[in-house]
């Protein structure tokens, strides 16, 4: 990521710049790389903002997932997004479910049609603590960024979710395996 952020920033010169990490990404590492020394002085993060369709929270497959958590405990503002969607009582469901697992301060609007106003993107952001609630699936693994760098120089990230491995840096030897449909 921090190469392909640098090539951008050095070559396209945006004058804003939107990110989403896939799935398979940890957000707080994202936010936690980009307010660093360097991207401080060549960035200005604005808000964290989260979409979160409601009516996904009776699937404990987000719920229980690590990355979904994580995106709503450090998010300023959390969009609910699809309202027009949504059964009676989902926006309810979303408002009790970020006052369960995001910060206090954390800011709920609903995106009817996936409209939202842009200064829901403007304001600083900061890097919060996790908050005190804490889920039987968390883990404090460090970020790659506090890993030192081994003698061979190449840093591995693996990372999985939802039936996906995701690996970064480095080289995986083959194994043979069986493809199931």
């Amino acid at each position: 990521m921090q190469i392909a952020l640098n090539q951008l920033l050095s070559e396209a010169k945006p004058d804003r710049l939107l990110m989403e990490p896939t799935g398979l990404g940890h957000p707080k590492e994202v936010l936690e790389i980009l307010s660093t020394k360097h991207y401080r002085q060549v960035l200005s993060l604005q808000k964290n903002v989260t979409l979160v369709d409601a009516r996904r929270l009776a699937d404990r497959r987000y719920t229980d997932h690590d990355t979904f958590n994580q995106q709503i405990a450090i998010a300023d503002t959390v969009v609910g997004n699809k309202i027009d969607l949504y059964d009676e009582g989902d926006a309810d469901k979303l408002s009790a479910y970020v006052a369960k697992i995001g910060r206090p301060d954390t800011k709920i609007i609903f995106a009817d049609h996936g409209v939202i106003p842009f200064k829901e993107f403007e304001g600083n952001t900061t890097i919060h603590q996790q908050p005190t609630h804490h889920h039987h699936h968390s883990h404090n693994k460090p970020l790659v960024s506090e890993i030192p760098l081994p003698e061979t120089g190449i840093l591995r990230a693996i990372n999985e979710g939802e039936g996906f491995q995701s690996v970064d840096g480095g080289s995986l030897p083959i194994k043979s395996s069986t493809v199931r449909n």
